[in-house]
């Protein structure tokens, strides 16, 4: 690959976003273009479930690189933009409003997404799965002392969004299908100690629970949040 060779990274997440950096830090001086479906420059996910939830502002804590820095590094920044299709043979992406980016190298950094349930697909009223900036700011409007919230899944994510909504005054319950929590990670002992915290913290902890049907109803003030 030559100095020169421009190259496409596809997903203007943390991962892209360092990806990009470095191919400057070693060198590379041909163009560099990231491209992200967001309309976020981008920023770090882990806040996403605790300081975001917290609080309107944080979200501008969580930015990879400072504002500039892509102007700085010669980094061309495409958010709000989707990738449809790549042509290995000729080497193009073609994006969702019929753009055709050529790219001598390109790097896909997409990520992954949220599991939907079937019965509660995004865009239902008072169903939220968090993923992205915007989730986690339309989580947070929901959260008040009134709330009712059921987490699905007792993972990380899960049981920090569980803390963050105890602690704006939300009724919670997580509902985990498996024995315990984090059972695949923990051992025993460590996954009993975190259970009792997360029930001493006022949290409605439900083990071995696996949904067999789900539904909304209008009347009811219940948010779900899938991991």
């Amino acid at each position: 690959m030559a100095d020169a060779d421009p190259i496409l990274i596809i997903g203007a997440g943390q991962t892209g976003a360092v990806a990009a950096a470095t191919l400057r830090d070693l060198g590379h001086a041909g163009p560099i273009t990231l491209i992200g479906q967001e309309a976020h420059a981008p920023y770090e996910r882990p806040p996403l479930s605790k300081a975001v939830l917290q609080t309107a502002d944080a979200h501008g804590q969580t930015a990879v690189h400072a504002g500039d820095f892509y102007e700085q590094q010669r980094i061309t920044l495409l958010t709000g933009t989707e990738a449809v299709a790549i042509n290995a043979a000729d080497r193009t992406v073609r994006l969702a409003d019929g753009r055709a980016l050529s790219y001598s190298r390109c790097l896909l950094a997409t990520g992954g997404r949220a599991r939907e349930l079937p019965s509660l697909p995004r865009g239902t009223p008072g169903v939220h799965y968090i993923r992205t900036l915007d989730d986690a700011a339309a989580l947070r409007a929901g959260l008040t002392a009134q709330a009712r919230v059921a987490v699905i899944g007792g993972g990380f994510l899960g049981l920090e969004v569980a803390s963050t909504a105890r602690a704006l005054g939300a009724q919670v319950t997580v509902l985990e299908s498996a024995p315990r929590l984090l059972e695949r990670v923990l051992p025993p002992a460590l996954s009993d100690w975190l259970a009792e915290r997360a029930r001493r913290a006022g949290v409605d902890l439900r083990l071995g629970a696996r949904i067999v049907r789900s539904y909304w109803q209008p009347h009811a003030d219940a948010s779900v949040t899938q991991q």
